[in-house]
């Protein structure tokens, strides 16, 4: 098992152990104080020992660790500890990496640069006003030389014991010792820089990773001067993406990013759980969309505003980082964006961690006290939902919805259903200052606009408990003189399509629509075309969907199978009429999906033989051939008479699964 050293002191140190670890090599860290060791938590494959080593001290450590190589992580004004950390190396003959932190800036106009503490001393010597100390414990022997110090100086330190003893030896006055942990955002550097009233502030050259940009933008903002001690002249390292490479190409280790797909909750700081701050903190580009970011402490980090999971697998494929956060809306669980991404970016590349959220309908149901344990959830973000059979067939509905004009389409929808006094709850921009619940029955808000952040929930209290039976009356459908599947028969022929709950079917030859409306109701999460060549017909079916309120049926005016091109991959197939065209139907339906479900109403011997003949041809499973002769009683005088209806051929067969 391979093991690696990694001394670290920055950022990126933190960067390099989560790499390392995340991708099973065992790794030992020293950092210098037990603050350091407190920011990472020990695991599997991270140790973590802390102290301040001298150079015969890492000799040992080295030697007796059987290290493949030695990371060097620490601070780039750590001079004397790279000094040891190469040494100790040298002496071990073991391979030492240098990990350098990025030290670009784009904001460092207006800056007095110096070499050293020393020289800052000297140019704060020949100026009058308070100082904003920002360099940490380190130098506060060469800054206690200033002028006046006492009074002038004000140190922000690492809130640890022996931080505040040295400010104190260094006479600093308590008042002015300021004890936080960074980074710090434009935002806390300005609040120091009032705090103390400071007309300098002191700070070194530690690139964006240290918040120098942050610094110097306060600096500016407050019309103050800024000393910036230089780092060190060092060139000869890498960064986090040179550490991937070596991994790879060295030791053939297949280092991975690691990337958090984080929940954010509905939108309120107050919301966002402590391992979602966690994630976003130990990244270093953070992608979502802008009112989503708004809710994390972004300050040291790169970010994109991109809700797209194209453009943003193109950003983590061609980013350098270790280690990213996209954040989503929400529970990344509930109807989220993060398991598409996720499958884009395929999981053997990437290392892929879903960090849970408070999701919307928690935060909704909590406030109108109303328990969620058997609700049944929707979304109409960027879907299609038949609302109206949802809220018929069951007691407890949730709809995550998508627009404004949502709410007014689905309770104008189901008071015309008859479903006017179901009682509704409707949530708006919840978590946020204008948030707004609101809550009646169904058909006081026919005509309500809501805001795009929204939710509905809805209680039938006479909801359909029951399994759905099929054939309906045919009294109860619209017919002038189109032609109709008779109940009996059409009960038997929905009895052999084996519909479930969300299929996709097609009606050929839909008549009246009985078939397709019987298919609507029980297929209630699917969807349903009916084709049909007659204007008369096509008048009807559009009757009879109003009439039955079913919103998830789709007619289609043309002739199969030249109508058929268009539409989506069928799950079943009715062929009610086909104008001699059974063969070609089904080989169309079959190129879109060759497991599909048919049944096929014949008339006539001549259709029989054909379809039969078409499922011969396509080796096509379970093919069942029913005759179905009805008789219904018909009352003259005082008698009941038996009157026939024609009999008709019930075909039914399923695809073969081999493509046309």
């Amino acid at each position: 098992m391979r093991k690696v050293l990694l001394f670290a002191g920055t950022t990126e140190g933190r960067k390099a152990a989560e790499l390392l670890s995340s991708n099973h090599i065992n790794t030992v860290m020293c950092t210098a104080t037990e603050y350091g060791k407190s920011i990472l938590a020990e695991n599997e494959h991270l140790g973590i020992l802390s102290g301040r080593l001298e150079s015969i001290e890492m000799e040992r450590l080295i030697s007796s660790g059987e290290f493949e190589f030695v990371v060097d992580a620490t601070h780039p004004f750590a001079e004397k500890v790279t000094v040891n950390i190469k040494n100790a190396c040298l002496k071990t003959n073991t391979r030492y990496i240098r990990l350098l932190r990025d030290m670009r800036s784009d904001n460092d106009k207006g800056c007095i640069f110096v070499n050293s503490a020393k020289e800052a001393v000297s140019v704060l010597n020949n100026r009058d006003g308070n100082i904003l100390l920002t360099t940490g414990s380190k130098d506060l022997d060469d800054f206690k030389n200033i002028k006046n110090a006492k009074e002038r100086v004000f140190a922000r330190v690492l809130p640890l014991t022996e931080a505040i003893e040295k400010c104190v030896l260094s006479g600093i006055d308590q008042s002015h010792i300021i004890c936080m942990k960074g980074p710090f955002s434009e935002e806390m550097n300005t609040a120091c820089i009032r705090l103390a009233d400071a007309k300098f502030i002191v700070t070194k050259e530690t690139g964006n990773a240290g918040g120098f940009n942050e610094k110097i933008s306060a600096a500016m903002k407050a019309g103050i001067e800024a000393i910036v001690i230089k780092a060190p002249g060092e060139h000869n390292g890498i960064g986090i993406s040179g550490l991937i490479d070596i991994l790879r190409t060295d030791y053939g280790i297949d280092a991975v990013k690691k990337i958090y797909m984080v929940s954010a909750g509905p939108g309120n700081r107050d919301n966002i759980t402590a391992g979602a701050i966690a994630a976003v903190s130990k990244s270093t580009l953070v992608i979502g969309s802008k009112r989503v970011l708004e809710c994390f402490d972004l300050a040291d980090k790169r970010v994109f505003c991109e809700i797209e999971s194209a453009n943003i697998k193109k950003i983590i494929s061609e980013s350098n980082d270790s280690c990213i956060s996209v954040v989503f809306s929400g529970d990344a669980g509930f109807y989220s964006g993060a398991q598409k991404l996720a499958d884009m970016l395929g999981k053997e590349k990437y290392s892929i961690e879903i960090i849970n959220g408070v999701s919307s309908y928690v935060y909704f149901f909590n406030k109108i006290f109303r328990p969620y344990s058997n609700v049944v959830f929707y979304s109409m973000h960027g879907r299609d939902l038949n609302f109206v059979d949802a809220v018929r067939n069951n007691e407890k509905v949730f709809i995550l919805l998508g627009n404004k004009n949502h709410v007014s389409q689905i309770c104008s929808a189901l008071t015309e259903a008859g479903l006017g006094e179901t009682e509704v709850y409707i949530g708006e921009n919840l978590s946020y200052p204008d948030e707004r619940i609101s809550s009646g029955r169904a058909c006081d808000f026919a005509d309500k606009e809501n805001e795009n952040l929204s939710m509905i929930y809805i209680e039938n209290k006479n909801y359909e408990n029951r399994p759905y039976t099929f054939g309906l009356r045919d009294e109860e459908f619209i017919r002038g003189n189109v032609p109709m599947t008779k109940s009996e028969v059409r009960a038997i022929s929905m009895s052999k399509l084996m519909l479930k709950e969300n299929s996709v079917i097609y009606d050929i030859g839909a008549g009246t629509g009985s078939v397709s409306i019987e298919c609507a109701l029980a297929a209630y999460k699917g969807r349903v075309f009916a084709v049909e060549k007659k204007a008369e017909a096509v008048e009807c079916i559009c009757k009879n969907i109003e009439y039955f309120h079913v919103k998830n049926v789709d007619v289609v005016n043309g002739t199969a199978p030249k109508a058929l091109k268009s539409l989506p991959a069928p799950t079943h197939c009715f062929i009610g009429g086909s104008t001699g065209a059974v063969k070609g139907i089904i080989e169309a339906v079959l190129i879109k999906n060759p497991c599909a479900r048919f049944v096929i109403n014949a008339i006539s011997l001549e259709t029989m033989f054909e379809a039969k003949k078409a499922a011969q041809e396509i080796n096509a499973e379970d093919v069942e051939i029913v005759n179905v002769s009805i008789s219904r009683a018909r009352a003259i005088n005082d008698l009941n008479l038996m009157m026939g209806l024609n009999p008709v051929f019930v075909i039914s067969f399923t695809g073969s699964g081999v493509k046309m």
